[in-house]
């Protein structure tokens, strides 16, 4: 991962574990605060986006016979090989993981903490 994709906040994985960033500066991301552990950007992956992480947020699943498709908010996300395509009014980007859903979500302006 390049620290430039990333944001305060964002759920990534390091050594197999969930932890949010907390810190961003020179190339280094402080990933526990109360432990002050911290990581590069190469020892970070994302995590990738699960039905579970989806209906812990509210997503609600969509019945459909060829794909799956969730939606929240007017948004719909619908699922190829992962969850790559958000769908709004017309508008589509891809998402395949939890920090790219909470970029999503910030960029418009949703009031909602992705927890997973």
């Amino acid at each position: 991962m390049k620290a430039t994709d990333l944001m305060l906040g964002d759920w990534v994985l390091c050594d197999g574990e969930p932890y949010q960033v907390a810190e961003i500066s020179a190339g280094l991301l402080c990933i526990d605060a109360e432990r002050a552990l911290f990581a590069t950007p190469e020892d970070l992956q994302p995590i990738p986006l699960t039905p579970e992480i989806l209906e812990k947020n509210g997503w609600k699943r969509i019945p459909s016979e060829d794909t799956e498709v969730w939606y929240i908010f007017g948004l719909v996300l619908r699922k190829s090989e992962e969850y790559e395509g958000a769908y709004l009014w017309g508008l589509s980007v891809y998402v395949r993981s939890a920090h790219e859903l909470q970029h999503l979500v910030r960029v418009l302006q949703i009031e909602k903490e992705i927890v997973l």
